[in-house]
Formats: C-alpha cells, sequence, structure tokens
C-alpha cells in the first residue's frame, strides 16, 4: 500500500488504500500507482487528504503530457484524453464493477465444474454460457463510454517498458524495441534484441535499450557504416606460472578430495587470489576472498575481473581476518592461501569454526612440510574449542563439522511421528537474518492451498512446491537440487496428513500408488515402494507417510481422497463448518529399502489421527455406519464421530495390536492426535452456537485409560455479508488450530495445559496480528504468524511475541521451522494480495 513520508524527516505522513506495488507517477497534485500484474493503474489526490479514488486506469505504465495520457497494457498502446476519461469514469467504473462481479462468479462456476459430476456439469455449462454472454455485453458498455476520451489505440505484442521521446512513443518487448508516433500510434519503427527489454532511455538523440540478456544496445537516427559491438575481452589464464604454480596445483587436488563442490568457499588471506581463481574455475562453488593488505585486494580484483567471473562467482572483501565480518555457519568450504603460501595462519582456529556450516562442513588448511610447522600448526589447533580437527602427514589440517550440540529436526508436517510440531531447538531470539533468496513464488503453492510443510535434517531444507521437491543449504541457501514429481501435490495439509518424511539417507514422497526414495544428498531417485493393495478394484494409492528407523508407515486411500485440484475453490473446501477430511482404508509397514511388507491393519482411520511414539503407532478409527458408506474419502468429522470411535494401539514392528479403546469425541471442526513422553493426546474443535470450541483428552500411552480431559471457548463470531448472519465460519483458523507439546507444557491457543495432569498453566498466547496458520515451537519459543511471522517467549510475555521480519508474511499452515538452531521459512506467500513486500524465502539465526 502506497504511503506518504516527510522529506524532511522521513515521518510517515499519509497512506493510500488498495493494493499497492512500485510503479508511483506523480501528475500535478494526484499519485498514480499500481501493483504492476493486475493491469490497473490507481488514481488518487497526492496529499491523500481525500480518500475518494479520482480513476482507474487500465493499464501497466501510464506517461502524462498535457491533456493526452498514453497507456501500455501487455498487448496495447492507447492514448487518452485525460480529463475527460475522469469525467467518465463514474460510469465505466459501475459497467467495471458490474462485470466484474460476473468475472468472479464465472470464475467459480469454473472451480466447481472441476469437481462437477456429468449431470452437474450441464447445469454448470449453461450457467456458463450466460454469464459469458453479459461479460461480452458489459465490454461493449465499457467501449463505448472509453470512446469519449480515446484519441487512438494499437496493438502492440507483449509489452515491458514504455517512454516518451518528443513525438515518439517507443515500447520495449520481448526480443524487439518499437517505436510509434504519439499523434496517431501508427508504428514508425522495430528492431530485434536479444531478450526481454526492461529499460530505455533516450540520451543525445541516442535511444539506450536494455534487456534481460545482459545486453545494452544503442540506436540512431544517424546512419552508420556499422554497428559497432563492444565485447568483454575476457583473459583465460590471468595468473602466470611461477615458482607457485605446482603449489597451487597440488593444494587444489587436495581441497577437491574433500568433495565440496557446491555452496560457498571462503578463502581467509586471499593474498593476490589465485587460490580463488582455481576454485571458482574448478567447482561449482561461488567463492569470497578476503585479504587485509588493500593494494592485494585491488589487485585481486582486477585479475579476477579480466578473467570474467567476479561478481558473478567470486569476491573480494577487504577486512580483519581475526574478526570475519560473516554470519555463523555460512561456509561449506574454508582454505587459506596466505597460510599455504607464507606459513602464516590468517586468523583464530574458533573464527575459522565460528563461519563454517555445521553438519559436514570442511576447513583444509595448508603449509609447507617444514617440520617445525606442524607444531606450529598443532598449537594453533590445540588453542581452540574444537576436538575434532585433524592433522594430516603433509602439513594439511582438515576440520569436519559437526551437528550442533542439543539442536533439533524437522522430518515430518509436526515435526516429528509423535505430532507434537516442536523440534526442542535450542534457538531463541531476538532473530537476525541468516540468507535470503531462492526458492521463490513461481514453483510454490498457494498459500491459501495449504500445503505440507517444509523439513530440516542435518543441515539441508527440503521445500515442498507444485509437485516438485527443493532442496536447499540450510545455512547459505544454496540450491542443491530439485526434482519435479507428477501427483505429489496435496493441498489442506490440516484436513490431511503428511506425504513427505525424511530419513538420514533419503526423502520419501507418497506420490499415485508408490513412495519414492530420493537421495538427500544429490535428489536421485533410488527407491520405489509399492503400495499393498487391500480393496479389490480400487488401485488404493499411498496416503500418510513416516520413518522410523527402517521402516516406512503408511497408508491406502481412495483414488480421489486427497485435495489435489488448485483453485478458489480450496477455500470453500477447507474453511468453515464441517468441512471434510481425508480418509485412510487401511494402514501398513513396509522396510523402508527393500519394499518388504511387514504388516497391514485394515480399519477406517482420518489421516489426521495417525501418530507414532516409542514402539507403537496409534490412530483413531471409525466403524459407524456412516462411515462405512464413505465412498470417495472424505467425510465430515461430526459424521466420522456421530458415534463411539476406537483409538488403536499397535506394535509398530509387527502390527499386533496391543489394545483399542472406545470413545465418544465431540468434534465437528478438526482432530488430530498426538504422542508424548507415554500420553497420547487427541485434539479437536466443535460449535457451540456461535462460538467455536476446543477439547482435549489424553489417555495413557500404556494401557489406554483416560488421564484427563478439557474443554474450553476459543472462537467468536465474525459478521457475515452475504447471509447477513453472525457466524463462527473458520476461515481465518478459528477452528482448525494444532497444538505444541514442549516438555510438558501442551499449549493449544490461547492456553497451555500440563501433559500428565491437564491443569490449566498461565499462558495467554496472543498472535499480534492478523493470522490463521499453524505454530510451532522449538525448546523455548514459540513461532506463528501475527501478520509477519512473529516469535513468542513461552518462559517471557507471549501476548503479541516480536516480529522476526516486517516485510513479508509466512504461510497458511506450517511454515515457520525451527530446527538446526536456525529459523527456516521458506517462500509460502504465493498469492497473497496484501501488501507485504518480498516474497522470497527467509533463514534467521539467534543474535549473538
Amino acid at each position: 500500500t502506497p504511503k506518504i513520508f516527510s522529506r524532511k524527516d522521513g515521518k510517515q505522513v499519509g497512506s493510500f488504500g488498495g493494493n499497492g506495488g512500485t510503479y508511483a507517477l506523480l501528475v500535478n497534485d494526484e499519485l498514480i500507482y499500481g501493483g504492476g500484474d493486475e493491469g490497473k493503474l490507481n488514481n488518487n489526490y497526492a496529499t491523500c487528504q481525500k480518500t475518494d479514488e479520482i480513476a482507474t486506469f487500465l493499464g501497466l505504465q501510464i506517461i502524462v503530457k498535457d491533456e493526452i495520457s498514453y497507456l501500455r497494457s501487455d498487448y496495447e498502446l492507447s492514448a487518452i484524453k485525460r480529463q475527460k476519461y475522469i469525467a467518465d469514469y463514474k460510469d465505466w467504473a459501475e459497467v467495471e464493477d458490474k462485470k466484474g462481479d460476473l468475472s468472479d462468479e464465472l470464475w467459480d462456476l469454473r472451480e466447481q465444474r472441476k469437481l462437477a459430476t456429468d449431470k452437474e456439469a450441464k447445469k454448470i455449462d449453461k450457467k456458463m454460457a450466460n454469464l459469458i454472454e453479459k461479460i461480452s455485453q458489459s465490454d461493449k458498455d465499457r467501449e463505448d463510454i472509453e470512446a469519449g476520451g480515446l484519441v487512438w489505440k494499437t496493438k502492440t505484442d507483449d509489452s515491458f517498458s514504455m517512454i516518451l521521446a518528443g513525438n515518439t512513443i517507443v515500447i520495449g518487448g520481448n526480443g524487439k524495441v518499437e517505436t510509434f508516433e504519439a499523434n496517431s500510434g501508427k508504428k514508425t519503427w522495430s528492431h530485434d534484441v536479444d531478450g526481454i527489454v526492461y529499460s530505455l532511455a533516450v540520451s543525445n538523440g541516442n535511444l539506450l535499450v536494455s534487456t534481460s540478456s545482459g545486453n545494452i544496445y544503442s540506436f540512431s537516427a544517424k546512419a552508420t557504416t556499422k554497428p559497432i559491438i563492444q565485447k568483454e575481452i575476457i583473459v583465460n589464464k590471468p595468473y602466470k606460472n611461477n615458482d607457485n604454480t605446482k603449489l597451487y596445483q597440488d593444494a587444489v587436488n587436495k581441497i577437491l578430495s574433500k568433495g565440496i563442490d557446491k555452496g560457498y568457499c571462503l578463502v581467509v588471506g586471499s593474498e593476490t587470489g589465485r587460490l580463488v581463481y582455481e576454485l571458482a574455475t574448478k567447482t561449482n562453488l561461488k567463492v569470497i576472498g578476503i585479504e587485509e593488505d588493500a593494494e592485494k585486494v585491488e589487485k585481486s580484483r582486477k585479475l579476477l575481473n579480466s578473467a570474467g567471473i567476479y561478481g558473478s562467482k567470486v569476491s573480494i572483501i577487504h577486512g580483519n581476518l581475526n574478526n570475519l565480518p560473516f554470519s555463523k555457519y555460512f561456509a561449506n568450504l574454508i582454505v587459506s592461501d596466505k597460510l599455504l603460501i607464507s606459513d602464516t595462519i590468517p586468523t583464530t582456529a574458533n573464527e575459522i569454526y565460528r563461519v563454517l556450516r555445521p553438519f559436514g562442513g570442511v576447513a583444509v588448511l595448508g603449509m609447507n612440510k617444514k617440520a617445525e610447522n606442524k607444531v606450529l600448526i598443532s598449537k594453533w589447533v590445540n588453542s581452540s574449542d574444537i576436538d575434532n580437527w585433524k592433522i594430516e602427514q603433509d602439513n594439511w589440517t582438515t576440520v569436519i563439522s559437526g551437528k550442533i550440540d542439543g539442536t533439533g529436526e524437522w522430518t515430518h508436517l509436526y515435526s516429528n511421528p509423535g505430532n507434537t510440531s516442536n523440534s526442542n531447538d535450542p534457538v531463541k531470539g531476538p532473530l537476525q537474518i541468516q540468507w535470503f533468496g531462492r526458492p521463490g513464488p513461481a514453483d510454490m503453492i498457494n498459500r491459501h492451498s495449504r500445503t505440507i510443510s517444509t523439513l530440516f535434517k542435518d543441515g539441508r531444507l527440503f521445500i515442498p512446491g507444485n509437485n516438485r521437491i527443493i532442496c536447499a543449504d540450510a545455512y547459505n541457501g544454496t540450491p542443491l537440487w530439485k526434482q519435479y514429481i507428477p501427483g505429489m501435490r496435496i493441498l489442506g495439509a490440516m484436513k490431511d496428513c503428511g506425504t513427505i518424511a525424511v530419513a538420514d539417507d533419503y526423502i520419501y514422497v507418497a506420490t499415485e500408488q508408490t513412495a519414492l526414495g530420493f537421495n538427500v544428498k544429490n535428489g536421485k531417485q533410488e527407491v520405489v515402494l509399492e503400495a499393498p493393495q487391500l480393496i479389490p478394484g480400487q488401485n488404493s494409492k499411498w496416503g500418510y507417510v513416516a520413518v522410523v528407523e527402517d521402516q516406512i508407515f503408511g497408508s491406502g486411500k481412495k483414488p480421489n481422497a486427497s485435495f489435489t485440484v488448485l483453485g478458489r475453490i480450496n477455500c470453500d473446501q477447507f474453511e468453515g463448518d464441517y468441512r471434510e477430511m481425508v480418509t485412510s482404508d487401511y494402514l501398513f509397514s513396509l522396510n523402508r529399502i527393500t519394499g518388504k511388507e511387514l504388516w497391514i491393519y485394515k480399519g477406517l482411520v482420518f489421516n489426521n489421527t495417525i501418530t507414532i511414539g516409542d514402539d507403537y503407532i496409534y490412530f483413531v478409527e471409525s466403524r459407524n455406519k456412516k462411515a462405512a458408506l464413505d465412498f470417495d474419502g472424505r467425510m465430515r468429522i461430526d459424521h466420522f464421530c456421530e458415534e463411539p470411535t476406537f483409538v488403536v494401539k499397535l506394535n509398530k514392528k509387527t502390527g499386533k495390536k496391543e489394545w483399542e479403546k472406545k470413545f465418544k469425541f465431540p468434534f465437528s471442526q478438526i482432530m488430530f492426535l498426538i504422542y508424548s513422553d507415554n500420553v497420547l493426546l487427541v485434539t479437536g474443535s466443535y460449535n457451540k452456537g456461535l462460538h467455536a470450541h476446543y477439547a482435549l483428552y489424553a489417555f495413557d500411552g500404556g494401557t489406554g485409560s483416560k488421564i484427563w480431559e478439557v474443554d474450553y471457548e476459543a472462537g467468536n463470531t465474525q459478521w457475515d455479508n452475504t447471509t447477513k448472519k453472525a457466524t463462527i465460519r473458520g476461515s481465518h483458523g478459528e477452528q482448525w488450530q494444532h497444538p505444541v507439546i514442549i516438555g510438558e507444557q501442551v499449549i493449544l491457543p490461547p492456553y497451555d495445559f500440563n501433559l500428565h495432569t491437564g491443569k490449566k498453566g498461565s499462558l495467554n498466547f496472543t498472535r499480534g496480528g492478523h493470522g490463521c496458520g499453524g505454530i510451532t515451537g522449538s525448546a523455548s519459543h514459540l513461532f506463528a504468524r501475527g501478520s509477519n511471522p512473529r516469535i513468542y517467549d513461552i518462559m517471557g510475555d507471549t501476548n503479541g511475541g516480536d516480529p522476526i521480519s516486517r516485510v513479508s508474511r509466512p504461510g497458511c499452515w506450517i511454515n515457520i521451522i525451527p530446527a538446526g538452531n536456525i529459523v527456516s521459512i521458506p517462500e509460502a506467500s504465493s498469492g497473497c494480495t496484501c501488501d507485504y513486500p518480498i516474497q522470497t524465502s527467509f533463514v534467521f539465526i539467534s543474535k549473538d
């Protein structure tokens, strides 16, 4: 949303309504602005003292000259009489609003048709045809109104930029640049270029064109014999052979033998940049050198730039080697040019280890072979707090980083097979940025569709996208691999279950009738596990996924049980009263490498109510008549719980039933099952009048006896403008919250309860802003969306928490992952139209 700031003191003095963006143009006392992706530009009074909108222009960019405005849209260029257009705007807006309502209705019908039966589809098609006719009439009415202020209009190819120079309009497109007469709209010139034209300028009779390919073009009306092509001169070998050439060759071979080829390499004491160059040209590493000598820094930059790799592959920093200006844990590989050629130790071992990535980061530091140097480096190593340095026979010293003490993992949808939504990680606030960047929103599923969570294990993030898994280095964001996996997309995770899980060696992904195992290091598919087929003629799909030791646990579900179709209809499917949850017809376990079948259990189970703890797997099964009639694998919770259900305990190794307990639950909106410290916790929500209520039931994991139960009112009503009635609605998480268990605390907002007694604690959790997503936990903190992502200290004040970021928003389910001594928030805001300016992935770390 655009805001106004004083140029004198920087204070905010006003704010505009509506969607914002990066495009803004001041014309006299008016501001024209837009988001750049909707094809609309808003026109308001620039002082913001008058709130009435002056007009809305259909376009992506506008140029105003005297009484004429030139509008660029994707495929059209037009000139309008601006004041005439504004005078007619009220009539135009009424027609446009009517068309918008009709278009929304048509969109909804198209979404409904995707899931309709043949009989329903015929009725929908008839309604759609009627709407299309009405929309066509609205377009004609709008064109009639626009004609009064229209000077000219012409079609263009896809366009991305526009400028006005004299009587010439220049349009930048995809692969071409074109000019048009401003008076008539007639095309006067066109020229092909390489890439998308994002920037245009005119100076001294020359047209300058900058494209996405990195090329800059200059065009002139003056005749030239031949275009001049300026190319960057690349020096293939900027460093000449000398007495140290073999030393560098041997050093690079030694370093490369450690197997680090991706990520960031830090050269501490980079001298004139030769080791930086050798590593950058022989690996996929981004290489950063740091050097104290300013002259060497300058020389390094010139040599590396002449090789064409400076900025894209390498950087040289002028800085203090004893206080490295880098965040903790960022470097996959650390070496030293200074130590290699001068036998001078550049910094402390502790400082090297501070910036070394955990979970396998490698520091490889070499000296010459003088015997006294081995004594010197031994003293250097022994002066540190790290005990896993390895001094080799040839005076090379290597350290491979391990796991950070006490760090947690996030290997399943709700952190672990017990579904506690808590990693027990030591990370705590305040937090600072570790890295931000890819993946962005392009490969992600819309936030309202609420897909499964990102996983963390051994320094890697496994980020679920739209039918794909993206693996990134958790500590510096380096993309490691990406796999497109048709059929893996799962929507409405809070109504279903986790369909991915990660072990030491493989990440398992359910897709169709299989679970595929991908090597965590390189993303290669190496395991294919087939779901047992128990229901004749059904061709059941693999649903639930959990991994414990050498076992994988799964469920067989009906072919169309899970929500997989993307669209606006997802909100209707997941939000509100009595929305269906996904069921499975049976559970099973296989050896996760060989696929050997270990056991199968047949029974109708809510996917959300499967949990594994210690040596057992637990779930809630329904055997009532209404549940037995389930035909599509989706069921209302009140139907599932209409009669007493059965809480069942199986031996996870053999599938042998240990016990089952008959119990009547009151749930109608959501239902979860969690295991922690021999307590089996069943939670869920239901409505009482116009209020959402939550109930918690604790059972002894050993005997199945009920220990305690709690019920409380949680949600208030909202006014529905459509029905003109008060309703709970449940559109923003009021009815589907999942608990977090931290130690003996069961936290289900806004309260906490003792895990073993049910006694209510002192917690009074408030988000601190708008939010609907799930809550996650570490050893001492909670994480949730309160407008922005927030952190809450459970030992302090949880009223509102502290913003982790003020420029972004997390997703609408489990998206904030505290694990590995960092807090990861991979991009999950895709599709959001609110005023959060940045859509990207973030990772944060505790401030020291």
